[in-house]
Protein backbone atom coordinates (compact mmCIF):
# COMPACT_ATOMS: atom_id res chain seq x y z
CA UNK A 1 0.00 0.00 0.00
CA UNK A 2 1.43 3.57 -1.16
CA UNK A 3 1.16 6.39 1.12
CA UNK A 4 0.99 9.54 -0.61
CA UNK A 5 2.24 12.89 -0.26
CA UNK A 6 -0.68 14.45 1.28
CA UNK A 7 -1.14 11.61 3.96
CA UNK A 8 2.46 12.40 4.54
CA UNK A 9 2.49 15.86 5.21
CA UNK A 10 -0.75 15.08 7.42
CA UNK A 11 0.86 12.84 9.56
CA UNK A 12 3.58 15.16 10.06
CA UNK A 13 1.30 17.76 11.08
CA UNK A 14 -0.34 15.76 13.71
CA UNK A 15 2.99 14.53 15.33
CA UNK A 16 4.03 18.11 15.37
CA UNK A 17 0.78 19.29 16.95
CA UNK A 18 1.01 16.18 19.18
CA UNK A 19 4.45 17.21 20.02
CA UNK A 20 3.90 21.06 20.74
CA UNK A 21 0.73 19.83 22.79
CA UNK A 22 3.16 17.61 25.12
CA UNK A 23 6.06 20.35 25.10
CA UNK A 24 3.29 22.90 26.07
CA UNK A 25 1.69 20.84 29.01
CA UNK A 26 4.89 19.60 30.27
CA UNK A 27 5.98 23.41 30.85
CA UNK A 28 2.77 24.34 32.23
CA UNK A 29 3.48 21.68 34.87
CA UNK A 30 7.09 22.65 35.51
CA UNK A 31 6.06 26.53 36.04
CA UNK A 32 3.27 25.25 38.33
CA UNK A 33 5.74 23.43 40.15
CA UNK A 34 8.84 26.31 39.97
CA UNK A 35 11.11 23.93 38.37
CA UNK A 36 12.71 25.50 35.62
Amino acid sequence: MKITNTQRILSLLVLICCGNSVAAASTGILNVTGLH
